[in-house]
């Protein structure tokens, strides 16, 4: 039986009452201040789900310790919370509330207003918390607002209800960035598992402060949420507005004593691309993570000189699984390969690997990656039951059947038994007959050393069937041209592999809320131009 979360956060509080457990902007919450609201908030909601029936709360704010103090207070109630991207578009928030019929939200001023707006046109009947100074002028025919002041009237509800570790805590929606965004149910046992495989392999302790550079939308941050919190260690909240000023981010690391810091690569390079030969290593961090997407080693070897006391890992993951795989990076910087490997299962992951028919190969050396995990989700929003779109099942016995998730990346075991990353089913193309994977050409094109940011995708053609274009961002204060990249690429990879058109920019790409490579973006604004071309040519 796995540990309940809110027991342990409420053991936790008992221990390290006047201890810091949040921080942002200067401004923290003690474990006790922490334990006393967020069970307000669950003594109010209770009251709710017992009149209305309600088990999904939405949570539309920007970080603060109100936030924090929201989410664990809907955990203790036993109920689900709903983290909204604060930068999506207005329909894609309206869609969200529509799907899961969410009829409370937490929100601050800006979150009020936006779901004022929203309910303009979709006339929806809400109940809006709001967790700070709302304008007072603020108002519509169906949305109650309820000032969070009387929350804090309530008194504290002691004794917490019996929560099943199979009861959903979160709902986290993808970022439809490469299709339909998907509600990601995770349960409570979920998040336990995961937190406490964090806390035993990374040798957590009290000692601990943690970055979180994540929203809390974003899969990333129940790491940097739970995992402090449920070990009695300081979590400071990074405000999205400045998670990617490298500067900030930097001083922010060294002012607060960061040991534990976790984000996409794309972050860690910014900050290794604006670091000044004046600036100090950030030697009290003892762990970088970083997960989401490829960190070219250029890059990561520029990080490794600023976190100069860190110890690196590349670790692999998805939403509907949590953290699957983990890569510990050589220190020796000369032993780190030209592409790293995602590495080795954590304890606990059982995986299979599945041969281009969709059998498991008994080799497990080349195929599709799917895996079995105590934090695998338990579906997705209304979503069918182990939809073979998305889980695989394996008949262990007659009649029963042990599903794994799909995760539809492509592995290939190395020489030193660790796995690498060799594509995707999605990112495989047939272009005059040949089988590319569009991964192996972003690789190729981020070990370049002019570039420092690669996508690679493929349009309709009707002579090749597919024709494949690279958009390239270019190393800071330097210059590419088209034929120096055709020159490079001729030397790396075969002649039917080569962009047929490069699409550069000298500026950095833009990024998603999580901190990714926007490649809908990227490749939405490659259409536009390319129409506006041709409309040029008619004319």
């Amino acid at each position: 039986m796995i540990a309940n979360i809110t027991q342990q956060i409420k053991k936790i509080s008992s221990l390290y009452t006047q201890k810091e457990a949040v921080r942002i902007n200067g401004k923290g919450i003690t474990y006790t201040e922490l334990n006393s609201r967020s069970e307000k908030t669950a003594a109010y909601l209770l009251c709710t789900m017992k009149e209305s029936g309600e088990s999904l709360f939405g949570v539309y704010c920007e970080k603060s310790l109100e936030a924090v103090t929201v989410i664990i207070g809907i955990l203790k109630a036993g109920a689900s919370y709903v983290p909204i991207d604060y930068t999506s578009p207005l329909e894609r928030i309206k869609n969200i509330i529509t799907v899961c019929n969410i009829k409370t939200f937490f929100a601050d001023s800006a979150g009020l207003n936006n779901l004022l707006e929203i309910n303009k046109e979709a006339g929806l009947p809400l109940n809006i918390i709001v967790i700070d100074n709302p304008d007072q002028g603020a108002h519509s025919e169906n949305i109650n607002i309820i000032l969070n002041d009387k929350i804090e009237e309530k008194e504290s509800f002691t004794p917490l209800p019996t929560i099943s570790e199979n009861a959903i805590a979160a709902i986290l929606f993808t970022s439809g960035s490469t299709g339909t965004p998907k509600g990601v149910m995770l349960t409570y046992g979920n998040i336990m598992a995961f937190v406490l495989w964090v806390i035993k392999f990374f040798k957590i302790s009290e000692h601990d402060i943690f970055l979180n550079h994540s929203p809390f939308h974003f899969d990333l941050s129940l790491l940097d949420l739970f995992v402090p919190l449920l070990s009695g260690g300081t979590t400071i909240l990074v405000p999205v507005k400045k998670s990617q000023n490298p500067w900030y981010l930097q001083k922010l690391a060294d002012s607060e004593g960061i040991t534990c810091w976790q984000s996409v690569p794309s972050i860690l390079t910014l900050i290794a691309q604006f670091t000044r030969s004046q600036d100090r290593p950030l030697s009290k961090v003892r762990h970088v993570l970083f997960a989401g997407e490829p960190f070219p080693v250029k890059f990561l070897k520029k990080t490794m000189h600023l976190f100069n006391n860190a110890t690196f890992y590349n670790i692999y993951g998805s939403t509907e699984t949590n953290d699957t795989f983990i890569y510990r990076v050589p220190a020796d910087m000369e032993k780190i390969p030209a592409v790293l490997p995602i590495g080795s299962p954590i304890d606990g992951v059982d995986y299979l690997i599945l041969d281009e028919q969709g059998n498991p190969d008994p080799r497990n050396a080349e195929g599709e990656l799917v895996v079995n995990v105590p934090t695998l989700m338990a579906g997705y929003w209304q979503g069918m039951e182990y939809d073979p779109a998305h889980y695989f099942c394996h008949e262990i016995s007659q009649g029963k059947c042990k599903y794994y998730f799909r995760t539809k990346d492509l592995v290939i075991r190395n020489d030193d038994g660790l796995f690498m990353l060799s594509g995707r089913n999605d990112n495989i193309i047939k272009s005059s007959g040949y089988r590319i994977n569009l991964t192996e050409i972003e690789n190729i094109l981020l070990g370049y050393e002019k570039i420092s940011q690669a996508v690679v995708f493929a349009i309709d053609d009707e002579y090749t069937g597919k024709r494949i274009i690279a958009g390239v961002s270019t190393e800071l204060h330097t210059r590419l041209s088209n034929i120096e990249l055709k020159k490079y690429c001729a030397e790396k990879m075969p002649k039917y592999m080569i962009p047929s058109q490069f699409f550069l920019n000298h500026d950095k790409f833009k990024m998603t809320a999580s901190g990714k490579i926007d490649r809908q973006y990227i490749i939405n604004k490659y259409n536009r131009k390319r129409k506006e071309e041709t409309v040029d040519n008619e004319k």
